[in-house]
């Protein structure tokens, strides 16, 4: 009799197994199907305002917008420094390490490199998360590395600008280099 319970239970967690491995496939697909990745993109983030709060961004209809049109988890990470401006990241290749540097004052000034700073997340591709970052508008206070399983590496400081009040994306892509995408749905207001 224990060995059939126990087989049942074993079963029931291999089949609970292969439906949140499909869900994370289907996401996946959903989120790369909804994207219109240009050539060399190989990060999408949108912006979704001021939060106070992980709770408070939780709780936002544009948290529901992005969770829902991009299939994603309630267990998506929430990676935070001292902030109130959040941003989803996707990223294109699923393979690809994705780092999230802490960035100072003293290191933006002293133009030290951003990787250089703290570690606040390190995960891959597959997995997208919210930044709650940007305590000031002068200058970003975390740097996004993407390195593909091919080897192009994407550096960027999700940040606004101040002058169009849109995502400020880099002015030009060096060689070898990706670029990032600007997803947020500005009609969300």
């Amino acid at each position: 009799m224990n060995k059939s319970i126990t087989t049942l239970l074993l079963l029931a967690a291999l089949l609970c197994l292969a439906a949140c491995s499909k869900m994370t496939i289907a996401a996946r697909k959903l989120q790369h199907s909804v994207i219109a990745w240009n050539a060399g993109d190989q990060l999408a983030v949108a912006r979704l305002g001021y939060f106070q709060s992980e709770q408070q961004l939780k709780a936002s209809r544009h948290y529901a917008h992005y969770t829902g049109k991009y299939g994603l988890a309630a267990s998506t990470p929430v990676v935070k420094t001292e902030c109130d401006e959040a941003f989803l990241v996707i990223v294109r290749d699923p393979k690809a390490r994705v780092t999230v540097h802490k960035l100072t004052f003293d290191m933006v000034a002293g133009g030290e490199p951003p990787a250089t700073g703290e570690v606040l997340y390190q995960g891959d591709g597959g997995t997208p998360f919210f930044l709650m970052c940007n305590i000031s508008d002068v200058y970003p206070n975390t740097c996004l590395r993407v390195v593909s399983s091919t080897g192009i590496v994407t550096e960027y400081s999700p940040r606004i600008s101040l002058r169009e009040g849109e995502l400020q994306l880099p002015d030009s892509t060096a060689e070898g280099q990706g670029s990032v995408l600007d997803i947020t749905d500005y009609w969300l207001k």
